[in-house]
Parts: C-alpha cells; sequence; structure tokens
C-alpha cells in the first residue's frame, strides 16, 4: 500500500478527461448476474474501493465530507471502502492500475475545495484498465449532506448501472406524545441523516403519499377532523394545501364527504385510485371519480394502481387484484391476516404484511412468477411498507410495545439474519413512511 501511495504523490492530473458513457466495470464473481432483477435472490459480494481524498483549506470539512462519502458507499455492504488521505490526486495510469493490483476493484479520488465558492470534484476509475468512468466538479450549496449523497448515487450508478435511492427521502408520521392527536409530518434519509419536520398539525395525519413528479416535491396525506378525514397537500415549506376530489358519477355524497385514506397514481398525475369510507375510488380527468365495484367487501384499504389501471388492495385481512379488463377481484394473497399492500412495477412485486405467530411480518410476491416469501422473521411487527424508487428497498413502521420507529430492508440482502435497520430515533413515536420519487440534484439543494 505504501508504494501505491508514492505513486499516487507523483502530482496533479491536468487537462480535459475523455468520460465513457454508461460505462459498467465488470468485476468477475463480485456483479455477475446483479444487474435485471435477478438481484432480487443474488447475494453479492461487496466490491473493495480505493477513496482517496485531498483538499484546500477546511481540512477538518474535507475528512468530514470523506468520511460521510465513506458512509454512503458501504451503505447495504455495497462496497468495502479503504479511505486514504493524499496530497494530490493521481498523476498516471499506472497510479490506478497499480491499486488492481493491491486489490482493488474501483478507485474514487475527491478533492475538496473549501474556498469562497465551496466545491468538490471527483473521478471515477476502474483500476483494472485505469480508465476514468465518471467525474465533475460539483459547487456546494446549500445541505452539505446532500452533495455528499449526489456524489455516492453517481458514484454507484456510474459502476453498477444503477441509481440508489441517495437523492430520495421518506416521509413519515411523527405522533406527538401527550398531545391528543397532534402529529408532524417529517422526512429523512435511506441512511437516517437529515430529518426534518415539514408541517404540524393539531389533529392525527396518516399515509403520506408523494407527487409522483420528482421535480415537484409535495407530500399529500390524510388529515382527521372533527367531521371527516380529508386529503390535503403540504410542500417542503410547509405550506398547506386543501385538496378537493370532483366526482361527476351518481353519488349522492357530496365532493369532501366521507374518511379519505390512502392514494395512489397511475400512469400520470392526473390518473388516481384512492380509498373513501372502506370504498376504492378511481379519478380520472375524462370521468371524474367514479367508485369502483370491486366486490362484496366490508372496507377495502391501501389501493395501488397499475400502469394497465388495475388496482391491488387489501380486504377482509386478504390481498386482491381488481382486474380492470375484467372488471372483476381475484384472491392475490390470503392464507393468513394479510394487510398493507405495496407494489413497485420495476420489480411487478408487492410487499405486504402478515400476521405470523402473533407478529406482522413482510412477506414479497411476485406478481411474474406466483412466488411469496418471507422477508422478516424476528420480534416487533412490521407494518405499512412502501417500496424505494429504484424497487431494491422498502421502509415501513415497525412497532414493539409503545416504541414506533421507521426501519428500512434490503430485498437484496433480505436473506441475511439482519436485512434492515431502523433510521429514526428511539425517542420519537414513527408511522406511515412513504419513499418519495428521485429527486435531481437532492430535496434540499438549491
Amino acid at each position: 500500500m505504501r508504494a501505491i501511495r508514492q505513486m499516487l504523490f507523483l502530482g496533479v492530473i491536468a487537462g480535459s478527461f475523455a468520460v465513457a458513457d454508461e460505462l459498467v466495470i465488470h468485476v468477475p464473481n463480485r456483479l455477475d448476474g446483479y444487474k435485471d432483477s435477478g438481484c432480487l435472490e443474488q447475494k453479492v459480494a461487496s466490491m473493495r474501493m480505493y477513496l482517496g481524498y485531498w483538499h484546500q483549506g477546511l481540512v477538518g470539512a474535507s475528512r468530514k465530507f470523506a468520511y460521510d462519502l465513506r458512509d454512503c458507499l458501504q451503505f447495504d455492504n455495497l462496497f468495502d471502502v479503504e479511505l486514504d488521505a493524499l496530497s494530490s490526486a493521481p498523476a498516471t495510469k499506472e497510479a490506478i492500475t497499480g491499486l488492481f493490483s493491491g486489490g482493488f476493484d474501483a478507485a474514487l479520488f475527491i478533492g475538496y475545495d473549501g474556498g469562497d465558492e465551496k466545491a468538490v470534484e471527483w473521478r471515477l476509475y476502474d483500476t483494472r484498465q485505469g480508465a476514468m468512468i465518471a467525474g465533475r466538479r460539483l459547487v456546494i450549496k446549500g445541505d452539505e449532506h446532500e452533495a455528499v449523497l449526489a456524489v455516492a448515487e453517481m458514484v454507484v450508478k456510474g459502476l453498477m448501472g444503477e441509481a440508489p435511492p441517495f437523492l430520495s427521502k421518506i416521509a413519515f408520521v411523527e405522533k406527538k406524545k401527550g398531545g391528543r392527536g397532534a402529529a408532524v409530518l417529517s422526512v429523512i434519509g435511506v441512511d437516517g441523516k437529515g430529518m426534518r419536520k415539514i408541517f404540524e398539525s393539531s389533529s392525527p395525519l396518516v399515509s403520506p403519499v408523494w407527487f409522483p413528479d420528482g421535480k415537484k416535491p409535495f407530500v399529500i396525506l390524510s388529515q382527521f377532523t372533527r367531521k371527516n378525514v380529508s386529503f390535503v397537500g403540504v410542500d417542503m415549506a410547509g405550506k398547506r394545501y386543501p385538496l378537493h376530489i370532483v366526482s361527476t358519477n351518481a353519488s349522492k355524497k357530496k365532493s369532501g364527504e366521507g374518511t379519505y385514506v390512502g392514494l395512489s397514481y397511475g400512469n400520470s398525475v392526473a390518473d388516481v385510485a384512492f380509498g373513501r369510507s372502506g370504498k376504492i375510488w378511481r379519478y380520472h380527468p375524462a370521468t371524474g371519480a367514479e367508485q369502483l365495484n370491486v366486490g362484496s367487501f366490508r372496507v377495502c384499504a391501501s389501493p395501488n394502481l397499475l400502469p394497465d389501471g388495475s388496482i391491488i388492495f387489501c380486504a377482509d385481512g386478504k390481498i386482491y387484484l381488481f382486474d380492470v379488463q375484467e372488471k372483476k377481484s381475484r384472491l392475490l394473497v390470503g392464507g393468513g391476516f394479510c394487510v398493507g399492500p405495496s407494489y413497485t412495477h420495476s420489480e411487478q412485486s408487492v410487499v405486504f404484511s402478515k400476521r405470523v405467530n402473533r407478529v406482522m411480518q413482510l412477506f414479497l410476491h411476485n406478481l411474474r412468477t406466483g412466488e411469496t416469501r418471507q422477508l422478516t422473521h424476528d420480534s416487533g411487527n412490521k407494518i405499512d411498507p412502501s417500496w424505494s424508487p429504484c424497487g431494491q428497498y422498502v421502509a415501513f413502521a415497525w412497532e414493539q410495545g409503545p416504541r414506533c420507529r421507521i426501519g428500512v430492508l434490503s430485498i437484496r440482502s433480505s436473506q441475511r439474519k439482519n436485512p434492515y435497520w431502523l433510521v429514526t430515533p428511539g425517542n420519537l413515536c414513527c408511522i406511515s413512511p412513504s419513499w418519495s420519487p428521485r429527486f435531481e440534484g437532492g430535496l434540499f439543494l438549491p
């Protein structure tokens, strides 16, 4: 390692760099078979990465940025990262390929500029060929941890061809202790950092859902009032917007009456399925809102609108699929008490909660194969699952006694002994997680 470090000290790379487009490096026996939906079952060894960093002023800030970036890259054990402080960037191709001889599959170099305009410059290399995969200079504005997440996401995507959920957020509801139903809508990162309070309510809040356009950060959730439960919208500045769904069918109920809980978007932001007073409704600009005849169920909940217009929902402790073409529902998952289905189109799978030995556990149902498998097995109820935008992680509410926290489960690592981790503080009572779409540049970067 000492010889490698000496080679890196030779000087600073100058001039322009050719960056390969969509280059995914091949690491034999480590990433084979990872891509495509097979990664749901694939056990993947961690890729070894060398992370070298140098700075221009603000030594402490540079070190913190590098350590935070290392933590992000070791997220879910995707990479085994060795951190090294350097005096400059590598100067020769031999310096890069020397790292491959040292057992590193990839190398990342970051230079932190702590001048008047704080910025970080990063360069990612395939150590086997000594070729640069990607790199850029990023001016740091706003929350510096958002810049760390942005660099980490670009690095992972450059190496593996698929973006992790770093530039997305998990919205959740915090139930205030002793507040007689008071609640707070907050957001947090997948790494458990950057928690922010967005909106405070004197009445209960449940079932937040993100507006699907990643360019417009906006959450829709259900708010209890003295008369009903209605949908409200909240932007990231905490401004509240009352929402009204216009009904054009022959329903005797006026718009706004009833209990509105559970909402799902289809192929467009104007195509919506939602729950109203225990029934499944559909809204489309051409038809307005109409109640769907999904079956003679007492209460239907958790609608998930599929791309073809079909709807997955739960009723009577089972998971059903309403076929939009046949206009009827069929049993999708039964065999026990099942609730809270959440659908991901990227993997065509449904995650849901099922009671096993008096504990609610998470299960995965593959719509293509019909296979259902259990994801969690330990103590603590796991309910209200929500998929990450990449379809590889699930946020959920973990409850044990008086404790309620938000957890994140890795589908890719679900066969491990401990496939999930808790991201919210233990002193808060947190429920109803909802994973956002990916936000370009981060949610809190200007």
